[in-house]
């Protein structure tokens, strides 16, 4: 059997593993204890939350795109990339329900006198901690085409009409929901070339989709300050860390007083299309990832986008993820109809 075939196999394996939660199949052809370890108690979890869920599993598959590393192929050993491509439907409710989502690997196969087989699993790590930063709302100077100018004279929202092809917005403009979440599902795994690509890419992602439902940019020309997005000017880029940082935006949808604005609320119930969820995964009070709703369950609850592990229609409380804990803490902004 040849190394590619038995990342095939490895690949087929997750995938009815996926639906009958057994790991004896896997570990034929992976001898990576540590990871198998960690899947087990992954598979422990997803078990628990489908039945508490009510879910009826019908049918996971995976597309496996293989990509060779830097270190290449040698006769006695490969490393490679993989990405794997989840297709996961489910009922609910009596209601069918499709849930998708993208995870990276990198794979090391060893060649044994048996055949090849799967050595070492590396999934990728935790998201970079950035600095510390305040997010403020404003006043002060903003620089454009190298002029102070006094905020007060630049209100009008800084907007791309090169990317949305919208006229210049005013106060008490519509939030348009289905926009977002047609915005949402058409680059959940497709970036938009207009923008910036970032290998931590959710709340730069999850920005877009609220611009893409009208929400007017607060443009200060400080990264500490406001809601904006400029794109890159040389070697420099242009945003503030509200835009792309995940803590920085839930700071400023917690603050916000005027453009884009949101209510918390206490309970993931209360959400719909166009929302934002804000993820603390260890209960630190840095919230490390964000996501955008862009559907409602059979049971009521929220379904979520996102990037960097890309997922289309996942369900809200990501227990099912690797980087979930018991510590995890969740905020819920529901974003003001009119902004």
């Amino acid at each position: 059997m040849s190394w590619k075939s038995v990342i095939y196999r490895y690949a087929d394996e997750r995938s009815r593993m996926e639906i009958d939660y057994r790991l004896d199949r896997l570990a034929a052809v992976v001898r990576d204890d540590q990871y198998l370890d960690r899947l087990a108690g992954q598979l422990e979890r997803l078990r628990a939350v489908r039945l508490e869920r009510g879910w009826r599993a019908i049918r996971h598959e995976i597309r496996v795109r293989v990509k060779e590393s830097g270190d290449g192929v040698r006769t006695d050993e490969a490393a490679v990339q993989l990405e794997l491509h989840h297709r996961f439907r489910y009922e609910s409710r009596s209601r069918e329900q499709l849930e998708e989502w993208i995870e990276h690997e990198r794979v090391v196969l060893a060649k044994a006198p048996g055949g090849w087989y799967i050595d070492r699993i590396e999934q990728p790590e935790a998201a970079p901690v950035w600095p510390d930063v305040v997010i403020e709302e404003g006043p002060g100077l903003i620089r454009q085409q190298g002029e102070g100018v006094r905020a007060a004279q630049a209100r009008r929202p800084l907007l791309s009409r090169d990317v949305f092809g919208q006229e210049e917005l005013r106060a008490g403009t519509h939030y348009n929901r289905t926009q977002v979440a047609a915005y949402a599902d058409a680059h959940w795994n497709d970036p938009n070339p207009a923008f910036l690509h970032f290998e931590v890419d959710c709340t730069n992602y999850v920005s877009q989709c609220v611009f893409a439902g009208g929400a007017p940019m607060n443009y200060t020309g400080r990264r500490e300050r406001g809601w904006w997005y400029r794109g890159r000017s040389g070697a420099q880029e242009l945003w503030s860390f509200s835009w792309a940082v995940a803590n920085g935006l839930t700071q400023y949808l917690a603050s916000s007083r005027s453009g884009l604005q949101a209510e918390s609320v206490k309970s993931a119930r209360q959400l719909t299309i166009g929302d934002v969820i804000c993820y603390d995964w260890d209960g630190t009070g840095r919230f490390g990832h964000t996501t955008i709703v862009t559907a409602i369950s059979a049971d009521g609850y929220p379904l979520v986008n996102a990037h960097t592990n890309n997922s289309r229609h996942r369900y809200w409380d990501y227990r099912d993820s690797y980087a979930w804990t018991e510590r995890t803490v969740y905020r819920f902004y529901h974003i003001l109809d009119r902004l």
